[in-house]
């Protein structure tokens, strides 16, 4: 099995929204079809048999529910195919390329990457810091790798990320030094963009960042105002 189809990206929302007029079998044999198809990397042959041993169901009980299943595909020139996993083997192949690209160019940099011995790194040089503190600070800035916005852009479009994500991530790193939480060079910024995709989609694909407190706190100053204003207002007097 090819290593850029080893996981599969499985949208559950959109899949139940789909499947709501299956019941318990059909969709089982549904998903095992949809599993044929990803480890296959391409459409199902139209063969009755075939089909039928991969959704683990009986010749005669595949009789039944072909006509059920054949709708989430399109049937022609004797295959069945399925857009959104032809969609998403595509862009599994396309992050796979992505990241075998920047692991052999990071792995390139390290070899012909030239250290500079401990013992030549004086404290004059290194503002009165440690040798060994002055090494890691060097080693940090060669080891860094340092995309550009656009590269970042056209990478999070790839991965399916939001461009606003991306930026915000982009910033966050040019802020930092490009260190991680730990205080350790970035050493391959697309794996640590792949993991921001996954946090961000835990977090429900949010399309626009969350709004700031501060403009909630606002809106709530000019509330409290309001009725501060209201309260200091004089009665009419009576005559």
């Amino acid at each position: 099995m090819a290593k850029h189809n080893v996981w599969m990206r499985l949208f559950v929302g959109d899949l139940i929204a789909d499947t709501t007029h299956l019941n318990r079998c059909d969709f089982g044999s549904y998903m095992l079809l949809m599993c044929s198809y990803w480890r296959r990397r391409k459409p199902l042959p139209d063969d009755d048999r075939a089909l039928s041993a991969a959704a683990r169901v009986t010749p005669e009980e595949w009789k039944a529910i072909r006509p059920v299943l054949a709708e989430f595909f399109q049937i022609a020139n004797g295959v069945w195919r399925h857009k959104r996993i032809d969609e998403e083997l595509e862009q599994a192949r396309k992050r796979y390329e992505a990241n075998r690209s920047g692991a052999e160019k990071t792995n390139n940099a390290r070899r012909n990457r030239k250290r500079t011995p401990t013992g030549t790194l004086s404290e004059s040089v290194c503002g009165g810091q440690s040798e060994s503190h002055s090494y890691s600070l060097e080693r940090g800035q060669t080891c860094a790798e340092r995309p550009g916005i656009e590269e970042v852009l056209a990478y999070a479009q790839v991965i399916g990320l939001a461009p606003w994500k991306a930026t915000d991530w982009f910033q966050e790193m040019e802020g930092g030094g490009w260190l991680d939480h730990n205080h350790r060079p970035i050493v391959s910024w697309r794996a640590v963009l792949d993991r921001v995709r996954t946090k961000w989609e835990a977090d429900g694909r949010p399309m626009q960042p969350p709004t700031q407190p501060g403009a909630r706190k606002s809106d709530r100053a000019k509330r409290l105002e309001a009725t501060h204003s209201n309260e200091n207002i004089d009665p009419p007097s009576r005559l």
